[in-house]
């Protein structure tokens, strides 16, 4: 009897395993969703807002952008104040929701990060941080950042209207 509990528990153990390795991943993200509950910023970077060491591939690092343009803003009930000229802290995520396992050895490195004053034009939604905090998450990670262009600020504002 011991020994088809052990056997039953292996077999078990054995399907969680395949079974996490073999999750799909989510579909790709698209522009029209993205815009769906959210708000459109062209913002600069300004930097690091926490503890970078506690990131992981999937939680992403807080950071500080300083908002310079509100391009679109569709949430239904705004919960956090968008200030021209005041900053927002956001969760700079490094996947975009596709991914079901992290690249292996994968450890944050500030070189990945923007560089300070660069522009972007961000598709954010409210979101709360591991203590509660409010913050903003880009859709779907890194698919809702992009490096600001003039010809991505009209595909979006052609978006979703």
């Amino acid at each position: 009897m011991n020994v088809l509990k052990y056997i039953l528990s292996g077999l078990l153990i054995l399907f969680c395993l395949v079974a996490s390795v073999k999750a799909k991943p989510m579909p790709p993200a698209t522009l029209a969703e993205g815009l769906q509950n959210s708000v459109v910023l062209r913002c600069r970077y300004l930097g690091l807002s926490g503890n970078a060491k506690e990131s992981s591939y999937f939680s992403g690092v807080r950071v500080r952008y300083r908002v310079e343009a509100v391009i679109k803003d569709k949430r239904q009930k705004p919960a956090q104040n968008v200030t021209v000229g005041k900053s927002v802290v956001v969760i700079y995520q490094f996947d975009d929701g596709t991914a079901c396992l992290a690249p292996p050895g994968w450890k944050f490195d500030p070189a990945v990060m923007p560089a300070l004053n660069s522009s972007w034009i961000l598709i954010l939604r409210e979101a709360s941080d591991k203590a509660g905090k409010p913050v903003f998450d880009t859709y779907r990670g890194s698919w809702g950042r992009f490096r600001y262009s003039e010809e991505k600020l009209r595909e979006i504002e052609a978006s979703g209207k």
